[in-house]
């Protein structure tokens, strides 16, 4: 989350969401004596870092959440993934999917799935089902 925050600071999107909040912060505040004008910069920063680090964290957290798949009683169906796998649901059954760039994972945490698994020597295809894991090596 640290690098995703540093990555979006630096992103001009951001950099303009900080200005504004900056902005807001001294526009908001009542005058203070000059003595006083040194300590507006310092808590003007801290809000645009605590800005830039919530939408940061929210972007990051979005795309960390798996997607998710389910079939109610007595329906069947089937799911293309992005890497062109294949997952076939059995009815009641609940899945999730969370893909990285080192691995594919798929949670099985309800019901039977059936998967037609493309082969991907750089990103193994990991099926958890409670206490097991099996790793697909571009397998049905």
């Amino acid at each position: 989350m640290w690098d995703a925050a540093g990555t979006l600071a630096q992103s001009p999107g951001m950099a303009g969401l900080a200005d504004e909040a900056l902005s807001r912060v001294e526009k908001a505040r009542p005058r203070r004596r000059m003595r006083d004008a040194g300590r507006l910069i310092p808590l003007g920063v801290a809000g645009a870092m605590a800005l830039v680090i919530g939408a940061g964290s929210l972007t990051w957290w979005s795309l960390q959440r798996p997607d998710a798949y389910a079939t109610a009683i007595g329906e069947q169906r089937t799911v293309r993934l992005e890497d062109g796998s294949r997952i076939v649901l059995d009815t009641d059954s609940r899945v999730t999917v969370r893909f990285t760039d080192a691995r594919r994972v798929v949670t099985l945490a309800a019901g039977r799935a059936m998967f037609e698994v493309e082969g991907d020597a750089a990103r193994p295809f990991f099926v958890q089902a409670g206490d097991t894991e099996v790793t697909a090596v571009g397998t049905r």
